[in-house]
């Protein structure tokens, strides 16, 4: 739900700016009708963000952990290109 609204939010955003104001057939893009959707989901979206952003302290931790042991495994494996090469 929260990508289909986000979607729909760029698309509008993006028409106004450029100036395309047709559709695929060359038709009139019906703008109310997107606006009407996205007022009509905007709480639901925003409830979607929010639980999509939402991430406990232990899974951040264990995203560092992640990070950190790759970064020491690359530094093992440049000592030991160093210490080959001499």
């Amino acid at each position: 739900m929260y990508e289909g609204y986000l979607h729909l939010e760029l698309e509008v955003v993006r028409r106004l700016r450029e100036g395309e104001m047709t559709g695929n057939n060359d038709d009139k893009y019906d703008f109310a009708n997107a606006i009407r959707l996205l007022t009509a989901h905007r709480e639901n979206a925003a409830r979607a963000q929010a639980e999509q952003r939402n991430v406990t302290a232990a899974a951040v931790r264990a995203s560092i952990d992640r990070k950190v042991e790759a970064i020491r495994q690359q530094v093992r494996q440049e000592k030991g290109r160093e210490s080959n090469s001499n």
